[in-house]
């Protein structure tokens, strides 16, 4: 059964024909830092972002996320016709950009958890965090939101 309505919202929301999806950039992760990502910083002057920005995050996202596939695979019970979660994934933007220690933080489908992993590691390069002047290794924290709704 193929879904009525597939959304991706990343926190706030634009309004499209199949799909909805909003952007924003979440604040650091207030965590400790471990012994594999010292020296990534948590207080920066400019964050990290997707080069492009916001616009080109949604379209990379809408391109890369296989939903489609994702919902054929979800098991709905008959009574359940919505099928949303979010998964909080947690990151590191490298001083060069490239993306590292990708992980989902939160409990979710292992469908939803393996697709968001997959897409945020075939990203291209980021911007890199800015302190005084100079690119720094930072966290991010990036929601993805999958909402399908089937008739």
């Amino acid at each position: 059964m193929k879904p009525i309505l597939i959304a991706l919202t990343l926190l706030s929301a634009d309004l499209y024909s199949t799909a909805q999806v909003k952007i924003q950039h979440p604040p650091p992760i207030k965590a400790p830092i471990s012994k594999d990502v010292a020296g990534a910083s948590d207080k920066v002057e400019v964050e990290a972002g997707f080069a492009g920005g916001d616009t080109a995050w949604r379209s990379f996202l809408m391109k890369n996320l296989n939903v489609d596939d994702l919902s054929d695979q979800i098991k709905f019970p008959k009574s359940q016709k919505i099928f949303n979660q979010t998964a909080v994934v947690q990151l590191i933007v490298c001083t060069d950009g490239s993306l590292c220690n990708i992980q989902t933080e939160n409990k979710v489908n292992p469908l939803i958890k393996a697709e968001v992993e997959s897409v945020m590691k075939a990203s291209p390069n980021w911007v890199p965090a800015i302190v005084d002047g100079k690119p720094v290794k930072a966290y991010r924290r990036q929601p993805i939101t999958i909402l399908i709704e089937r008739e």
